[in-house]
């Protein structure tokens, strides 16, 4: 009885990689650096801190060029890919009382997708919670006398101390972004930015003149049940996050956080689609797959304002 309705493949996986929960507004992708990989383990450098040193680069015309080391401490770790995976069933039954059969497994798809990228959010929120460079402001972003210009600029300068470079993406968790576009002192230096000739500018990018060094302002906002019977739970507080951070780079790029995605030449979809059938009961099953892992690659290339708010 199995194959009683053969599902297209090419289809849904075409689907499973465009499709985006437009509910969450996930920044996963946006701050690990993808890092392609074509084995299930090997090594990646942990870096220290940024590596900058300036060598004695004149020399004699019958004198061997110095040899440019590494100027901070690396060390050798290793990268193990895991391998993430969730399936569905569609039965007979089900496939009877839809209206399309191909809408329907599209609908169970995003329940797959939206699983698969609020694991990858939460993985990434508790590396980046780990954090010991950290500090609290005071007074909170939300009291009388807040000073979230000088606390942001105190944190970037902490942050170079820590790192030896500048951060490039600031985190501001929703609720706390709520805050911020109300204060009374950020409102006022907003409206002052000369040559706004573009009055729809979005805030963010308003953020990113006064502070010139992130090359990203990220609103993250999300919330998932994380345990067996649970309630659904903010998976972003009320801690702003500093990180540095590049799109995609290799095992020994500098950066916070890298996703070590398994490829080949054969699958480059962060996300496989998969189908099968099932005798009893007579059913078809979608299974959502993909094999990665995500590590801290530089910890000083993260640092943390917690609760800003009170």
């Amino acid at each position: 009885m199995a194959g009683w309705i053969t599902l297209n493949e090419k289809l849904l996986q075409k689907f499973a990689v465009e499709y985006t929960p437009g509910e969450f507004s996930l920044i996963a992708d946006k701050v690990l650096t993808r890092v392609p990989v074509s084995q299930y383990s090997g090594t990646y450098l942990e870096w220290a801190s940024y590596p900058a040193r300036i060598y004695d680069d004149e020399v004699g015309d019958r004198t061997p060029a110095p040899e440019v080391g590494d100027s901070r401490t690396v060390t050798q770790k290793e990268f193990a890919v895991k391998p993430h995976r969730l399936r569905v069933v569609i039965t007979k039954r089900d496939a009877e009382t839809a209206a399309d059969i191909t809408d329907l497994a599209s609908e169970r798809i995003k329940h797959l997708k939206t699983s698969f990228l609020l694991k990858k959010e939460k993985t990434m929120v508790d590396l980046l919670s780990a954090t010991s460079n950290s500090d609290t402001p005071s007074p909170k972003w939300d009291a009388n006398g807040a000073k979230i210009e000088n606390d942001i600029r105190e944190a970037i300068a902490a942050f170079k101390e820590n790192a030896n470079v500048e951060p490039n993406t600031l985190i501001i968790p929703k609720p706390v972004w709520d805050k911020v576009v109300m204060d009374s002192t950020l409102r006022e230096i907003w409206t002052l930015i000369p040559g706004r000739k573009d009055q729809n500018l979005s805030l963010e990018s308003l953020f990113g003149m006064l502070f010139p060094n992130f090359k990203q302002v990220l609103i993250p906002e999300a919330k998932a049940v994380t345990t067996l019977g649970g309630s659904p739970v903010d998976l972003w507080d009320d801690t702003v996050y500093f990180t540095y951070s590049v799109p995609r780079g290799s095992t020994a790029t500098f950066t916070a956080l890298a996703l070590f995605q398994k490829q080949d030449i054969f699958q480059k979809q962060d996300i496989t689609i998969r189908t099968f059938s099932l005798d009893d009961p007579i059913a078809q099953v979608i299974v959502s797959e993909a094999e990665y892992s995500i590590a801290t690659i530089c910890s000083s290339a993260i640092y943390a304002l917690t609760n800003v708010l009170t």
